[in-house]
C-alpha cells in the first residue's frame, strides 16, 4: 500500500494514505447499524435513478399523434372523394334515394324489393344481424338512382317474420303503391314498416323527407 509513514509524539506510527478513500474505505469504518443506513438509503434512490435515466417519450407520443392525424386526412379525403363520385354518378337534380324502417317489436325484415314506373326492382335481403339492426331503429338505404324531374310511382314490398314465430308460421308481406313528385333537389323517401294495432298486420308507412321538412 502506498502511504507515508508520520510519528506522532510519544506515539505509534500511523501511516496515512494518499489516495483517494474508496467505498470499501469508508463502509468498513461504520458501524453495522450505519452500514444498513447507507445500503436502504441507496436502495431507495434505485428507482429515482432509473426514472431520471429514461427521457418521456415524447417522440414517440409525437409520432403517434402524427399517425392519427394523417389517418384523419385520410378519412376526410375519401369522403369528399365519395361525395364528388356521387355527385358525379348521381346528381342532385336527379337522385333518388329510398330507405327502409322497421317500427315494429320483435319483426325481422327477410328482404325487400323497390320498383320505380314499373321497371326492374332493386332486391335486397337481410341477414339475421342487418334485420336486427333494423330493430334498433336503423334505416337501410334500398335504393339509389337517377330519376327526372316531375312525378313517378313506385312500388315497395317486403317480406318478415317475428323473431318467435314457429317454422310452420307463414311470413308477413306487405306491400305499397303510390306517387312521388320529384323536384329539382335530391329526393329522400322512407318506408316503414309499422303496425296500427295489437293485431293488425304489419304495413307500409310512406314519408317524403323534403315534404316533412
Amino acid at each position: 500500500m502506498n502511504g507515508v509513514a508520520v510519528r506522532s509524539h510519544g506515539g505509534p506510527s500511523i501511516l496515512l494514505d494518499s489516495r483517494e478513500p474508496t467505498l470499501h474505505d469508508l463502509m468498513s469504518g461504520l458501524s453495522v447499524a450505519g452500514r444498513r443506513a447507507v445500503a436502504c438509503a441507496a436502495l431507495c434512490a434505485l428507482p429515482l435513478l432509473a426514472g431520471a435515466a429514461t427521457p418521456p417519450p415524447v417522440a414517440a407520443t409525437a409520432l403517434d399523434q402524427d399517425v392519427q392525424q394523417l389517418k384523419n386526412q385520410v378519412l376526410t379525403i375519401e369522403r369528399d372523394a365519395q361525395s364528388l363520385e356521387d355527385d358525379y354518378l348521381y346528381p342532385p337534380y336527379k337522385r333518388l334515394s329510398v330507405y327502409l324502417g322497421v317500427q315494429v317489436p320483435g319483426l325481422l325484415v327477410r328482404d325487400v324489393a323497390v320498383s320505380i314506373d314499373g321497371g326492374d326492382s332493386d332486391r335486397h335481403q337481410y341477414s339475421e344481424i342487418e334485420a336486427i339492426t333494423l330493430q334498433d331503429g336503423g334505416l337501410h338505404r334500398v335504393l339509389k338512382e337517377n330519376v327526372a324531374p316531375g312525378a313517378h310511382r313506385i312500388r315497395v314490398w317486403f317480406t318478415a317474420q317475428y323473431a318467435d314465430a314457429r317454422p310452420s308460421d307463414p311470413p308477413f308481406r306487405g306491400y305499397y303503391e303510390g306517387y312521388f313528385n320529384k323536384g329539382r333537389e335530391p329526393a329522400e323517401l322512407e318506408f316503414d314498416i309499422v303496425r296500427e294495432g295489437v293485431l293488425a298486420k304489419p304495413t307500409l308507412r310512406f314519408i317524403d323527407w323534403r315534404a316533412a321538412r
